[in-house]
């Protein structure tokens, strides 16, 4: 799509019946312009304000109704900076907002001041630089109280900053909020506006049928707007979505409608319309276009890239050089990064990859973004296709250990920027309200980190894990997505061995249909995945790999869309589960530093918050825990001061996931929610972090840019292992963590100490809601995963405790006897070896 970007969401603004009385057809933009004007001209204004701040609410020019020279002064310097600002001559403009802000500020005009700072902040956002102008948003927020307006701005800048910074999921909030203060404004321009560019965004993200919603509820009230360009963009999008969705005939009649108002962008509408009519048709009518706008001419020569790709290789390749060349002497980024991936293809289609490499490559570390943490690489839309591009040319040339040490570096710079986030903001976090919010994260995750890609610190050289318990050295498995293949590399006893694995399919069409079934927070149990899905995934990804798997316990380094995916479930053409005969340990970067079994560590610290609703099994859990580390702190608050610096530490509560804002995730209880972040200082001295919640290592349907959720942020704060859920845990899956610690406590190293508890509970019979089923199912076990280095003891049994295991064995089944009365009177017993769930799905 030819349109800039200009709004941004993943929210879907509630419908609802928009009365647009006759005082909606107004401009609150040429109603400050007007009285500006007129309060330069020395007439009274204070009475057309109060009839305005009646009919809306809105304070927005409240700093207009009293006279004063200070006043009369900053205005004059305001309009002095425009002409400045217009007419590109940025400094000065700055310079001149900066002093009429000074002056405003000083005289108690505070909104006046607002409009200063964001005028400001939107110079910065047309140089690209986006950190700076939200942190003077953010200062601009403070003069906004009471002015809906103004905080409309700002909040719509604030969504152009985060989205080209691909802070998607952020700049979702700041458009809600704008978004709301157009409807109260009953202003028809702003809010058509906003849902015709939440459309628009919607098709970039290939989420069509969302996308087909925002334009049709736009369409209803487009009589109602009176700025032509927005009219003309919502039917040029529309039907250049159209187009995309095969409905030429309807992508016509909109473009017909689009014609109508094409003089707010006639340059514009001509590369639309050759997209709609197909390049073939337009080669000519492109060739004699010559726009005056520099991101246009750049449009231009990609549109005839395209059109010339495949057919005369010379001309395509002309094109797209011309695009670096204008984006590059006009330092328009994002345009350039467009250019260079639209030159890499073609040269990769011309199998010119060790030429494409070096372009990506150069592409990649030129981005200013690279060493800061506002974009988290590798999860960023807007740098991930150089990067993904790279190491794909390295891999078809053969380059396979170059490709894997990038990838490590990349894994390492993401590491580094995690150790960056700040946790003293979590108390703010969970509320999600005020700019303030969005740049103060902005600039949490904003320092740049004080390293070059070649300094990074990453294990290059073969990785083994050492040998542990007579077993043989576990293999290192590393998979790397690309469309429609994985690139894997085998570390063994022996050696690295590369394959490349064709899966015939994207790897999210293979994924989806497994993966969706089991992330899910109905109150039914989801369906068993097919069988057959399970077992393709197991032949495209596994099979392939096993005559190189000298031992059977794997530790599993796994990136992108692959990190949804427990391998574990995987089933062999046996019908048996990986889980079955491999031990599975996950890591977000393959490390040759492994520290030794973690033994006389600080007493543990237990904790298990009051909630409600109450957790089923929480009595059990920790009666058991208690017997069985009977030194270990317990306590009933999710405090970090209470909490300190435990030797190891677990926590069952319930979580709530915020899909849209993954720093508002957190955990709830009576007392209050306490964010995920509050809790990193304790982890820096845990050996393993259990927690015993749902969702904390979702990343499926998390916006979290870092591995797995929020466990690669534990494990960088120097956590060295984690026991997490990918998705909802079921009360009836907490048996699991109570034979994983009883495990444990008899020596049994931490990964097969999970794994020996999955095994088990594959031969239950269980009961949920009086509906029988089996332990087999995998939503109950596969999405409890280890993460951390295997063969690593949680604590050592004395020899003594060893020889008479058997006596600990029975100490322990007197509280468990006890436990167990009590869930029989709760009706949650075990009853003729079936366990059993009265909750159709009780849920952490």
């Amino acid at each position: 799509m030819i349109m800039s970007k200009k709004l941004l969401a993943g929210l879907l603004v509630p419908w609802f019946s928009l009365l647009l009385a006759d005082g909606a057809r107004f401009s609150p933009l040429d109603l400050h312009h007007q009285l500006r004007d007129d309060y330069l001209a020395g007439r009274n204004v204070s009475a057309q304000i109060e009839n305005y701040v009646e009919k809306t609410g809105d304070h927005s020019f409240d700093s207009l109704k009293l006279r004063t020279p200070k006043r009369t002064e900053g205005l004059k310097l305001d309009a002095a900076g425009k002409k400045a600002w217009f007419s590109q001559d940025y400094q000065s403009a700055v310079d001149l907002f900066s002093h009429s802000y000074r002056l405003f500020l000083e005289d108690g005009a505070a909104s006046e001041a607002g409009f200063c700072l964001y005028y400001i902040a939107e110079i910065l956002s047309e140089q690209e630089r986006y950190v700076q102008a939200l942190q003077v948003l953010e200062q601009a927020s403070h003069e906004a109280a009471d002015s809906l307006y103004l905080a409309a701005l700002l909040d719509e800048s604030a969504g152009f900053c985060l989205w080209f910074l691909d802070r998607l999921s952020e700049s979702t909030h700041a458009f809600s909020r704008a978004s709301d203060c157009w409807r109260r404004l009953a202003y028809a321009d702003g809010l058509v506006g906003a849902w015709n560019n939440l459309a628009a965004l919607h098709d970039e993200l290939h989420l069509w049928d969302q996308s087909r919603l925002f334009y049709e509820k736009a369409l209803e009230f487009e009589d109602s707007v009176q700025d032509d360009s927005i009219r003309y963009y919502l039917h040029a999008n529309y039907a250049s979505l159209l187009l995309q969705l095969k409905r030429p005939d309807e992508a016509k009649a909109h473009l017909e409608k689009a014609r109508a108002f094409s003089r707010a962008s006639p340059d514009e509408f001509l590369l639309i319309e050759s997209q709609v009519e197909g390049l073939d048709n337009s080669e000519q009518r492109l060739l004699a276009f010559n726009p005056e706008a520099i991101s246009l001419q750049i449009e231009k020569a990609l549109l005839l890239a395209e059109l010339y790709s495949g057919r005369d290789s010379p001309r395509a390749l002309e094109a797209t050089r011309q695009a670096i060349e204008l984006s590059t002497t006009h330092q328009l980024r994002y345009h350039k990064r467009r250019s260079i991936v639209a030159l890499g293809r073609l040269l990769e289609s011309e199998r010119r990859f060790e030429e494409a490499a070096e372009l990506y490559q150069r592409g990649f570390k030129e981005e200013e973004n690279l060493y800061s943490a506002e974009l988290l690489f590798p999860y960023s839309r807007v740098v991930s296709p150089l990067f993904d591009g790279w190491v794909r040319c390295l891999v078809e040339s053969r380059d396979n250990e170059r490709a894997l040490d990038g990838i490590r570096r990349l894994v390492a710079l993401r590491r580094a920027k995690a150790e960056a986030v700040d946790p003293s903001i979590s108390p703010m976090l969970y509320g999600k309200e005020g700019l303030g919010l969005l740049t103060q994260v902005a600039r949490v995750e904003g320092k740049r980190l004080r390293t070059e890609w070649d300094d990074l610190a990453v294990h290059a050289a073969t990785v083994r894990f050492p040998a542990h318990g007579g077993r043989p050295s576990p293999v290192l498995l590393e998979l790397w997505p690309d469309v429609d293949h994985v690139y894997a590399w085998v570390t063994n006893s022996k050696g690295r061995v590369f394959r490349d694995l064709n899966l015939g399919a994207t790897v999210n069409e293979i994924l989806e249909p497994v993966l969706s079934a089991l992330f899910t927070d109905g109150t039914y149990l989801p369906r068993m995945p097919d069988p057959g899905s399970l077992r393709r995934l197991y032949r495209l990804l596994v099979e392939p790999l096993v005559p190189f798997f000298d031992s059977d316990s794997l530790v599993v380094v796994v990136h992108k869309e692959l990190q949804n995916l427990p391998l574990e479930m995987l089933v062999d053409g046996n019908g048996n589960y990986v889980l079955e005969d491999y031990h599975v340990s996950y890591l977000p970067l393959a490390t040759g530093a492994v520290p030794n079994s973690v033994n006389r560590l600080p007493a543990p610290v237990l904790v298990f918050p009051k909630t409600n609703p109450e957790l089923p099994s929480m009595e059990r859990e920790a009666l058991l825990l208690k017997s069985l580390f009977p030194h270990g702190r317990v306590i009933d608050k999710l405090d970090s001061a209470l909490i300190g610096t435990p030797g190891w530490l677990h926590i069952s509560s319930h979580f709530r996931l915020d899909p849209e804002f993954w720093l508002a995730s957190g955990f709830d209880a009576v007392e209050g929610k306490t964010n995920a972040l509050a809790l990193l200082p304790a982890a820096r001295s845990c050996a393993l972090v259990s927690l015993g919640v749902c969702h904390a290592a979702n990343a499926y349907a998390l916006s979290s840019p870092y591995w797995l959720g929020f466990s690669e942020l534990y494990l960088s704060r120097g956590a060295t292992a984690l026991v997490v859920s990918r998705w909802a845990l079921d009360d009836l899956s907490m048996r699991i963590f109570r034979d994983f610690y009883i495990q444990c406590r008899q020596g049994t190293p931490m990964d097969q100490a999970l794994t020996r508890a999955r095994r088990r509970f594959l031969g239950l019979c269980l009961e949920r809601d009086g509906v029988s089923t089996s332990g087999r199912h995998p939503y109950f076990w596969a999405g409890i995963t280890y993460v951390g280095p295997p063969g690593v003891r949680l604590c050592e049994t004395p020899e003594s405790e060893r020889v008479h295991s058997l006596t600990l064995g029975g100490l322990l089944m007197v509280p468990l006897a006890l436990v167990g009365v009590a869930a029989i009177l709760q009706r949650r017993a075990r009853r003729g070896g079936v366990e059993k769930s009265s909750h159709p799905k009780a849920l952490k």
